[in-house]
């Protein structure tokens, strides 16, 4: 704060009403001379905390005569800072605080106050603003965002019991300061947006049992850089080793086919890992469905890998042969009820010893040699696919979830159509269902009914919620009025 004419002029005033004693009826401790009368009140903290009454001598005299309307110097004008409205001058207050307080104002070139005054004062100010800031709680407000893919995929599964696979059906989110729920980066692009009207579509489907879906092939994958020589999760049955675990939705009632393929050495055709007898078990929720076996019959190295070989090596034919199509038959098809399942595929006997020469090593580019058929084998992928023949599921816990009531008539449908609705509608949209949003959605159930079943409707009218922004975006609404304090 640098001195101006107006600070000579109060400083000669200062030093003249100390001289005359006048300064004791100011009665200040910010003054030099301590002539205070015994049991007066210090001005810089005689109001309680936060009765609006703060005593401003000390801006006045040091501070206002550099930050004032006229001057602005940093942008501050404390004459126009009113004591009485802390809500108002809190962040101003707050800055004057902490300059106080560290020492830098006044000025080391400007008249000082006393430090018991600067502490009296700070201390008062302080506590003021504490008080106001307990009494009008601002807690600020969270932002409308989107869904994250986790957030997405646990809510489909809170809303309709169903498991779905949220990187199949959503690109990765953006994420900044090591999080991926900031509203900031959670925007919606035109494509994003196409991909849930997909998702919708698919989800949709699948809750409900649409029997017009038509055979699909999924294809489940093993890590293609872990170790398969121990058991691979809590997923996986006790006793067995390697290979994967995936829980599959079954979109209907009837025929699916699984195909189990092994690794290969990075050539991409010789399977690792066949000096030895395998087992290998395929289960669905627990339940055994298949078992195959595979190695043993050709142990040693394949010449094929490096070097064609002679048309009358007939035993050396067979073993490049073999470790190219042991895994052909791992095909079967099996009826399945509508559901999302446990599938696991896995070896079941105990690991071999290793070769001494060349040890197993995770199937990585950077590692991996021609050799690398040596060792013990690890399953590659698991493709499901279907469903062939197919019928409408009679119930699943995402149908049971969804039909809250059966409609015996024609005259009873929309009835229990708004009250599946209006239910599904309460928990997807995290709030009360207004007339505007239950209506919405018949309008979509009626257009699903005309082409064609109940059912249908309802899906229709699911799929337009699942992409409906009220289900989409997380919007944190403010409680109703309450007192400070209460949660």
């Amino acid at each position: 704060m640098r001195m101006s004419t107006l600070g000579r002029v109060i400083r000669t005033v200062g030093v003249a009403l100390a001289a005359t004693g006048v300064a004791a009826a100011v009665g200040s401790s910010l003054s030099a001379a301590p002539a205070q009368p015994a049991g007066a009140p210090n001005p810089a903290v005689q109001a309680a905390p936060g009765s609006g009454a703060l005593d401003r001598t000390l801006l006045d005299r040091y501070c206002v005569t550099c930050h004032n309307e006229r001057l602005q110097t940093a942008g501050l004008m404390l004459d126009q800072v009113d004591l009485d409205d802390l809500g108002a001058s809190a962040p101003v207050l707050e800055k004057v605080v902490r300059k106080l307080r560290s020492g830098e104002m006044p000025p080391e070139t400007a008249r000082q106050p006393e430090q018991p005054a600067v502490d009296a004062f700070t201390a008062a100010l302080v506590a003021a603003l504490d008080a106001h800031a307990a009494a009008h709680p601002d807690p600020g407000r969270v932002s409308v965002r989107r869904l994250n893919r986790t957030e997405y995929v646990n809510a489909i599964r809170d809303l309709l019991a169903l498991e779905v696979d949220g990187a199949s059906l959503l690109p990765s989110d953006t994420g900044a300061f090591g999080f991926d729920n900031i509203a900031e980066v959670l925007t919606i692009t035109p494509v994003l947006m196409n991909r849930y009207m997909s998702a919708a579509t698919k989800i949709s489907r699948l809750a409900i049992g649409d029997p017009a879906t038509r055979p699909v092939i999924q294809v489940h994958r093993a890590s293609q850089f872990g170790r398969q020589d121990g058991r691979m999760g809590e997923d996986m049955p006790f006793g067995t080793r390697g290979g994967l675990a995936v829980r599959h939705a079954f979109p209907l009632d009837g025929e699916y086919t699984f195909r189990v393929r092994m690794q290969r050495e990075q050539q991409g055709y010789a399977i690792r890992g066949l000096d030895h007898e395998h087992e290998i078990e395929v289960r669905v929720d627990g339940a055994l469905v298949r078992r195959f076996t595979v190695g043993g019959k050709y142990p040693g190295n394949d010449p094929g890998i490096l070097l064609a070989i002679p048309e009358d090596d007939i035993e050396a034919q067979r073993r490049h042969t073999y470790n190219i199509t042991a895994d052909e038959d791992f095909n079967f098809r099996l009826a399945i009820k509508a559901g999302v399942r446990l599938v696991t595929v896995a070896f079941v006997d105990a690991s071999p010893a290793q070769s001494e020469s060349l040890p197993l090593l995770p199937r990585s580019i950077k590692y991996e040699t021609i050799f690398s058929e040596a060792g013990d084998p690890g399953i590659d992928t698991v493709e499901i696919a279907g469903p062939y023949g197919a019928t409408r599921p009679a119930d699943t816990p995402a149908r049971e979830r969804i039909f809250v009531c059966r409609p015996a008539t024609l005259a009873e449908e929309e009835p229990c159509a708004a009250q599946i609705l209006g239910a599904l509608a309460r928990r997807a949209y995290r709030r009360p269902v207004t007339d505007a949003d239950l209506g919405e959605l018949l309008g979509l159930f009626r257009l699903g009914r005309a082409d064609g079943d109940f059912e249908g409707g309802i899906q229709r009218a699911l799929e337009g919620m699942l992409s409906f922004p009220a289900f989409l975006l997380r919007i944190e609404r403010d409680p109703a009025p309450a007192p400070p304090g209460r949660v």
